[in-house]
């Protein structure tokens, strides 16, 4: 990545702020909570140094009955919340296959060996609804699952992970056609500018502020497939890396887009959590999403934002559209409102959902991975004029 050379300079010169992402036409409701910060982490640096080797005291560690030809089996984790106010559910049982397992103490649940497929999980706790979380899967090639199951009090919680990965995301032309015409900012600006550490987001009916960090994760993990998806195609374990970085960094530039230019599409929040933005879904990630991600981050507390940079030593917010696949008909260009959204030609890795064609093409970008892309490359090939952009966060 060629912007490593001047890290440091760049390190010493960064100031102001950066935000991106795509629109929505629902506006909060106006009577809806003030935004809460999230709670206890369900993944804390001590889990990742352990390897989650011991994320659960021993009332939350259950096995999974296997016969004996059954070896392909990961380790899996998670936490059950209170979706009203994100604290720990103490009392928790998660139903699956036939058995029952128990949360501890913390809110906690593990399972070291269970096989891959894919499973319907359903959670219940006394005094709480029911919740469903269906075909959601265990993945093996992204190493540790790491699953977010969310409880309420009033409703019962459905969610279908085969509907949520079939739908559009990203890819409504009136959606699109309905952003601010603002799509860059319109004024240059002369040094790197800072984000916010944090983003609102509107999820399970509520407004969520989490970390940069916990948001980028959760966004790749809905808008991306597994790791085993990608490998089943051909892509191998750098090469899955690689993808999942490049939406990484999209997902990063979209909500700095939200929070700095596109600020009229949500009142009370920066992005929703469904298909007006970007699929922002915690409730499953794996360790190799999180490896992923957490490549645009620095522990020096600096992120990377795809900018454009329209002539030398000038930033300016941009829009990174995208859409599932093109159908190897390539992109198309979006018009002078956006100069970086330029027609490009693209090949996919599979069929996928198809979509607007506006930026980068998700089932092309995981191609060009396969033939051995970087991030950087790719993001530069659907993105003209742009380049990585370290951004200080505040």
């Amino acid at each position: 990545m060629k912007k490593f050379v001047s890290f440091m300079l760049i390190l010493m010169i960064v100031a102001m702020s950066s935000t991106v992402s795509i629109a929505e036409n629902v506006r909060a409701n106006p009577m809806m909570e003030e935004p809460y910060t999230a709670g206890e982490q369900v993944v804390t640096e001590a889990d990742l140094n352990d390897n989650f080797a011991n994320y659960a005291s021993n009332r939350g560690v259950s096995m999974m009955n296997l016969s004996e030809n059954i070896s392909n089996t990961v380790n899996v984790v998670g936490m059950v919340f209170d979706m009203s106010n994100d604290i720990p559910i103490t009392n928790a049982t998660i139903h699956i296959n036939g058995s029952n397992i128990h949360v501890d103490e913390n809110g906690r649940f593990q399972i070291p060996n269970m096989p891959d497929g894919k499973y319907d999980w359903v959670i219940s706790a006394d005094g709480y609804e029911t919740a469903e979380y269906l075909n959601y899967e265990i993945d093996v090639a992204g190493g540790t699952n790491i699953f977010t199951f969310y409880l309420s009090k009033d409703e019962q919680i459905q969610k279908d992970r085969d509907i949520e990965m079939s739908q559009e995301r990203c890819e409504n032309s009136s959606e699109v056609a309905n952003l601010n015409s603002n799509i860059i900012d319109t004024q240059a600006m002369s040094t790197v500018p800072t984000v916010s550490s944090t983003v609102k987001v509107y999820y399970n009916g509520a407004i969520r502020e989490v970390s940069r960090k916990e948001y980028v994760r959760g966004v790749v993990a809905g808008e991306a497939y597994s790791a085993d998806w990608y490998a089943e195609r051909g892509l191998s374990t750098a090469q899955i890396r690689q993808y999942y970085c490049v939406q990484a960094e999209a997902a990063n530039t979209l909500a700095v887009y939200f929070q700095k230019v596109e600020t009229s599409k949500h009142s009370r929040y920066d992005v929703c959590a469904q298909t007006h933005c970007q699929h922002y879904d915690p409730v499953q990630t794996t360790a190799e999403i999180i490896a992923a991600a957490d490549l645009i981050f620095y522990s020096t507390g600096v992120c990377q934002v795809l900018m454009y940079e329209p002539s030398a030593g000038s930033y300016n917010y941009m829009c990174p559209f995208y859409f599932s696949s093109c159908g190897g008909n390539g992109t198309i260009t979006y018009g002078s409102s956006a100069p970086y959204i330029r027609a490009k030609s693209c090949s996919d890795l599979t069929s996928g959902a198809g979509g607007h064609r506006w930026g980068m093409c998700q089932m092309g970008a995981a191609k060009k991975a396969k033939n051995g892309s970087a991030c950087e490359d790719i993001l530069t090939y659907y993105y003209s004029d742009c380049d990585t952009e370290f951004c200080r966060m505040v």
